[in-house]
């Protein structure tokens, strides 16, 4: 029996092809908090090598940005525009 810890990810978001390369949806699936946070805690417990940590950072960062720019959740510290005017 497999245990999944991220259970929004599927084969299909790993094996891109054709013209899912250019799916955003499957981008904000990857670079998700959910995966930073799944990354963060696979290297805690050596499933993972400390340099994932770099990775699951950079997860989490571009997730901000998405919901900077989206408005996904309203509980989200960086939801507000990149520049007041």
């Amino acid at each position: 029996m497999t245990h999944r810890v991220v259970k929004k990810l599927t084969s299909m978001h790993v094996h891109v092809s054709g013209l899912n390369k250019m799916n955003v949806k499957l981008a904000v699936h990857v670079l998700s908090q959910s995966v930073g946070s799944a990354l963060c805690y696979l290297t805690a417990f050596n499933h993972l090598p400390p340099s994932a940590n770099n990775t699951a950072d950079f997860c989490i960062k571009i997730d901000d940005l998405f919901d900077s720019r989206v408005l996904l959740r309203r509980t989200k510290p960086l939801l507000s525009a990149a520049c007041s005017s």
